[in-house]
């Protein structure tokens, strides 16, 4: 991700996102939110753009690019990675937790975290196999992250966690929390 982008993901929720890219390209209002979703996902388009800032004409020809319609919704085909990376993954999430000491998130800052994956197109549902079968309870929510392979609900608890795009807001820890 690009600096200047790292700001904008750190901004909030996703309308504060929007609104904080808006200014940072010198927009008159928010882009479509596929546009923000593309530069995102995107270092070379995201460099475009801001270095088009305060030229409306350029800036207008980018965000009606045909392009970003591949960023308008969660992808179908969105894929998580091979069992065996996500596997990789969780064992080094285990290992920053207890580093961590166990700490969580108040649920107000994982319900922040979860508002911007229910918007994100890498949140999927879960592919049907074995590691994730493992993983779920029936009764709580099926979708995991497919840019890194978690179980989105659970890692948006874990104050050691972050999103691999750069997506959730910064969470502030109290000490108590590390404790």
């Amino acid at each position: 991700m690009i600096p200047p982008l790292k700001a904008v993901a750190a901004a909030g929720d996703w309308s504060a996102q929007l609104r904080a890219f808006a200014e940072l390209l010198q927009m008159e209002g928010p882009p479509p939110d596929p546009v923000l979703r593309r530069a995102l996902a995107d270092d070379r388009f995201a460099s475009t753009l801001f270095m088009s800032r305060g030229q409306p004409a350029l800036l207008r020809k980018l965000v009606a690019s045909p392009a970003n319609a591949a960023f308008a919704e969660a992808a179908a085909d969105a894929v998580a990675p091979p069992v065996m990376a996500t596997v990789g993954h969780a064992v080094a999430a285990m290992g920053r937790w207890a580093a961590s000491g166990f700490a969580t998130l108040s649920a107000e800052q994982a319900d922040a975290r979860m508002a911007v994956c229910r918007q994100c197109p890498h949140y999927t549902a879960a592919p049907k196999n074995i590691l994730y079968g493992l993983t779920f309870d029936a009764a709580v929510d099926m979708n995991i992250c497919s840019a890194c392979g978690c179980v989105a609900r659970r890692k948006s608890k874990l104050a050691s966690e972050d999103c691999p795009k750069g997506y959730w807001p910064i969470t502030q820890i109290k000490e108590a929390d590390h404790a």
